[in-house]
Parts: structure tokens; sequence; C-alpha cells
């Protein structure tokens, strides 16, 4: 069986999307078809032949990937993994918090999977960074929080490597050449950036949408009707979300820099 050679193991709205892309299109690099397979998480029951099969596209001697952000935040996922792949190359990439938070916000609003606004949302996961809508696998603050998350990873796997976001953007052939030198095949040029983000221009438009199942239409016209809801970027963070956001995640900031013993980017502070 094929299993994957590399994780990327999260974190979500950090840069996973574009980083499985740039494998694929490496010469020695095979991302699965639909990027996040989840097999450790909610696909388990499918087993491992299953498992190999999201690989069988891949050519002799090219190194596979499994990049499924979800994997980070879940004990039982790394135990899994340890078990499978104790040999798999992990890589992990970090966004600035309060950034990776409101995109995550965001990204989950243009699904129209998210029913509230993200001044309840602030309410709620500040009072309990744990309270999430049935099927959401974590809270967009505990999202942020990498440190313990990292640490599990540690305990079980060894420590990944560990990129940023805002290296991604700002060097993109340096970091995707830390990457290739890290699982052990020959540097190559990265791709374009994927996964650009956008934001309902009808908010409530979109949630109804998702209620209805548009997804499930035939012919694809729930998905061309949300597609055609969604602005070209995002919006910005109003002041009084983003002095919340730091309030909350900024004492996370001086443990995770020691942790990974080298300074985090500037735009992080």
């Amino acid at each position: 069986m094929t299993l994957p050679g590399l994780l990327l193991l999260g974190a979500p709205k950090c840069g996973t999307t574009t980083l499985a892309q740039w494998w694929d299109l490496h010469p020695q690099g095979f991302t699965a078809p639909e990027k996040e397979v989840g097999f450790f998480t909610v696909e388990w029951h499918r087993g491992l032949s299953w498992y190999a099969g999201r690989f069988a596209g891949a050519g002799p001697g090219q190194v596979t990937c499994d990049a499924s952000p979800g994997y980070l935040y879940d004990p039982r996922a790394l135990d899994r993994i340890a078990q499978v792949l104790p040999n798999a190359k992990l890589a992990v990439v970090l966004r600035e918090p309060v950034a990776r938070t409101w995109s995550h916000w965001c990204y989950n609003a243009a699904l129209g999977i998210e029913p509230r606004d993200f001044e309840t949302v602030l309410t709620e996961e500040s009072a309990d960074e744990w309270r999430t809508p049935p099927g959401f696998p974590i809270g967009y603050l505990h999202g942020s929080h990498y440190l313990h998350a990292l640490q599990d990873v540690e305990a079980r796997l060894g420590r990944p490597l560990v990129l940023f976001s805002e290296e991604l953007r700002a060097d993109p052939a340096g970091t995707f050449a830390r990457l290739c030198e890290h699982v052990g095949v020959d540097v190559a040029p990265p791709g374009p950036d994927a996964n650009v983000g956008r934001f309902p221009k009808d908010l409530a438009r979109q949630q109804r949408l998702h209620r209805l199942q548009a997804p499930r239409w035939p012919f694809g016209l729930g998905r061309r009707l949300m597609a055609a809801n969604l602005a070209e970027a995002s919006p910005s963070l109003t002041a009084d979300h983003r002095a919340r956001l730091e309030a909350l995640l900024g004492p996370t900031l001086d443990p995770l820099e020691q942790w990974l013993g080298v300074p985090l980017p500037a735009a992080w502070r």
C-alpha cells in the first residue's frame, strides 16, 4: 500500500492548501486529490486500504502528501498517526493568531456554515473556547492556541517542521525549499498562491443556501449561486475586535516563541 510520506498537519487558514498544491506540482511530490483526506480524524473507520487508495495515482518514487489541518488538534488522530505512520515527515504552517482567527471565521461564513456573527463568537469563546456549533471540530480561539497542539505532536511524533504563513508570502521559494529539504527531495520552485479568501456579499443568503443544502443541488446550480454571492476580498477586522483578540491571544506568543527557539515573524508582534 502507498501511504503518505508527508503530513501537513495544520493549522487551518494558514497556507496548507497553498503548500499542498505546491507539493503536487513538484516532480517528486503527490498530494491526495481531495487534499484534506481526514483519515485519522473522521475517516478512520474506512480502513488503511481506503486510505492508501487516495494515493493510488502517485508515480514511482513520489512522496505522497495528506494535508489535513484537523490532525493538529486531535490527540486521538496523533496517536493513530504514531501507530500507522511513525516515520512520516511532519510539517505545520502557523499564522499570526489574530489574523488566523478572523480568516477562519470569514472562511466558514463564506461556506454558509457559520450561523453566528463575529461578536457572538468572541463573546461565547471568551467564556469557553471549546464552545462551538455542532459539527465544528475546533473553536476559532482554540485553533489559534498553537503551543499545546505542537507539544502534543512532539510528545507522540517528535518535532515537526514549523513554517509561517508570513514567510510563504514574503519568501515562497525559500520557504518551499525548507519543506523540500525537510522531506529529502530536490528543491523545486513553488507554484501560485491558492485558496484566496473571499466573503459573502449577503451573509444571510449564504447561510440560507447552506441550510437548503445548495451544494447538493443538481447540475451545480447551488454551488454557482453560492459562488456568485462571494466578493473578491474579505472585510477588515474592526479595531475593537482586533484589540479583544490581541488581549486574548497575545499572552500565547512568548511561550510559543520559547518553545520554537526562533523569533516569531515581526508581523506577529
